[in-house]
């Protein structure tokens, strides 16, 4: 994997952690989204690592 992308993916995991901090202070059930929106971008990149 390249520098560029791999910089993009831990930039975008930290957005979508601090949304996830954000949302649980304000209402639980919501901070599932971008947690889970998290999970699929990791699997993803790494499913397409493999293939």
């Amino acid at each position: 994997m390249r520098i560029g992308p791999f910089l993009c993916l831990i930039g975008a995991i930290i957005v979508l952690s601090g949304a996830t901090v954000w949302l649980a202070q304000q209402s639980g059930a919501l901070a599932l989204l971008p947690a889970l929106s998290a999970v699929l971008l990791i699997l993803t990149v790494l499913i397409r690592q493999v293939r």
